[in-house]
């Protein structure tokens, strides 16, 4: 079974020079750039009212969350070592 063409959207032949203040174009940059958009893409969907998921930015500037992170790291890497040494002695 295939999967259905993906739809072409129509040549983009228009061009729309704007001008932006600092502050205008700052929110613009941000915004575009946390819904994972171009500028530009992020425009468009504003035009056509399908207003673009602004996807926030996780921080963790809590210590504790930030050890903990490392430490199920250190863990995973542990777990890895153990399961390579585990396939190479069922090898031999």
């Amino acid at each position: 079974m295939t999967s259905p063409k993906k739809e072409i959207s129509p040549a983009k032949t228009r061009y729309v020079p704007v001008r932006l203040t600092e502050e205008l174009y700052m929110v613009l940059s941000n915004d575009a750039a946390t819904a994972g958009l171009s500028k530009g893409e992020y425009i468009r969907k504003l035009i056509v009212n399908s207003h673009p998921v602004l996807r926030p930015e996780i921080v963790f500037n809590d210590s504790r969350i930030l050890n903990a992170l490392r430490d199920i790291g250190k863990i995973s890497g542990t777990m890895s070592k153990a399961q390579r040494n585990i396939l190479i002695e069922e090898a031999l």
